[in-house]
């Protein structure tokens, strides 16, 4: 991989979503997938190389119920288009 994620700022709107598999204190239900979604993409004003993107994270459990929801806020490396 060329280029990486220098950094990371964190996460926004992270929690547990109401579900009846999903109870405080109990062991978490199994996980059968994570549905990620690119809600926005800029380029970072105060340093062009680089842009900021964030992402919409769902973890799923085996009836593809949402348990937990996230956005994940990264800042990522640019490159030149390719010509």
């Amino acid at each position: 991989m060329e280029r990486s994620a220098p950094e990371g700022t964190g996460s926004d709107l992270c929690g547990w979503r109401r579900s009846p598999t999903v109870h405080r204190g109990r062991c978490l239900p199994p996980v059968t997938a994570i549905r990620t979604t690119i809600q926005k993409a800029r380029v970072s004003r105060s340093k062009p190389d680089r842009g900021i993107v964030h992402t919409a994270v769902e973890v799923l459990n085996q009836r593809r119920e949402p348990v937990l929801a996230m956005t994940a806020i990264n800042i990522l490396l640019r490159h030149a288009p390719q010509r």
